[in-house]
């Protein structure tokens, strides 16, 4: 909460022990520095507080299960829109500080290649029901989703546009559908 009202610079070890009435002690011997709390930070938003880890994600059994490639793509859709409205503010705010820390930087170009690499099993359970569009590999497809699903584009559409949740997992759902998956 912290990080989120004031910032990733401007928020202090002490303040962050304070607010959780712990000595400050106690958050260095479990974060070790606030680059590792606010990795943490995001991992919880990711995870849901470490209660899901992504892998292990409900939706994917659902999404494995089902036979339709475009209602396999709303279950994904969903789950994207899920993650997004957990992540983007905190990845805004891990964006704004990896400027000032050279390790964020590094962990958010790392998480970049993680979340791509689960959008490719969403795209390679999709492919196992099917074909992909003529001439798209997974690879392509992939990327596509990537591209689609992404805190900064949540960001752009659900506050800058105003879009609702709702308005842009309906978009996501339909645009990879169309850009994915031969026309019907």
């Amino acid at each position: 909460r912290l990080f989120l009202e004031r910032g990733y610079v401007p928020t202090t070890i002490e303040a962050i022990a304070e607010t959780a009435d712990v000595a400050v002690e106690t958050v260095y011997a479990r974060f070790g520095n606030k680059t590792n709390l606010m990795v943490a930070v995001k991992d919880a938003a990711v995870t849901e507080h470490g209660e899901i880890p992504l892998q292990q994600r409900p939706e994917l059994a659902a999404l494995a299960a089902e036979p339709s490639q475009r209602q396999q793509l709303a279950i994904a859709a969903a789950l994207s829109r899920g993650m997004l409205q957990r992540i983007s503010p905190v990845y805004a705010l891990l964006r704004d500080a990896a400027a000032a820390d050279g390790t964020l930087r590094e962990h958010l170009a790392a998480d970049v290649d993680r979340r791509r690499a689960f959008q490719r099993t969403l795209v390679d359970l999709v492919h196992a029901h099917g074909p992909l569009r003529d001439g798209l590999t997974t690879k392509q497809a992939a990327d596509t989703y990537s591209a689609l699903a992404n805190p900064d584009l949540y960001l752009l559409l659900t506050t800058h546009h105003g879009w609702t949740p709702g308005q842009y997992q309906a978009w996501l759902a339909d645009t990879l559908q169309r850009l994915l998956l031969p026309a019907p």
